[in-house]
């Protein structure tokens, strides 16, 4: 296999598996849980922190390669720390317009939009993040990832 489509298999694969562990600690630190994770944020933060520690230690990542990575989680969860206060703002908003005496459809709709444009960005976000950490790593490494998650992707 070349490594030009090898690479077109494996940033994917990786990225997928590191942005499921980013996407579902910043959802829950952003909204405060997930329905299928139990315990407060910084729970869901220690637990992506211990799974990408241990995906990295499984490809002998450098410890300037973890320094690396870890400065650009953080980063992201500061920019999703950020965005919190809005977070919450529109929740609540939904939740006026859900529980009055008369649904104002525009204004759901609106709301609809607003939410489709902050999503289209933490997924853009995450998209960078997903680019940033894959190029911290070798191509033997991301390698050893995808086999990795295919192998538990399989159980």
């Amino acid at each position: 296999m070349s490594i030009r489509r090898t690479a077109l298999i494996i940033v994917p694969v990786f990225g997928l598996a590191l942005l499921g562990a980013v996407a579902a600690t910043a959802a829950a630190r952003v909204g405060g849980g997930l329905p299928f994770c139990h315990g407060n944020k910084e729970d869901h933060r220690a637990h992506m922190e211990f799974v990408v520690d241990r995906m990295l230690n499984k490809v002998d990542a450098t410890d300037e390669q973890k320094e690396e990575i870890d400065a650009i989680l953080d980063e992201a969860f500061e920019t999703v720390d950020e965005k919190r206060a809005e977070h919450e703002a529109k929740h609540e908003e939904l939740k006026a317009i859900l529980t009055a005496e008369t649904i104002d459809r525009e204004a759901l709709e609106a709301l609809h939009g607003e939410a489709l444009v902050h999503f289209d960005e933490g997924s853009a976000m995450f998209l960078d993040v997903i680019v940033e950490v894959s190029e911290v790593l070798t191509v033997e490494q991301r390698e050893q990832l995808a086999e990795m998650i295919e192998e538990r992707r399989m159980k």
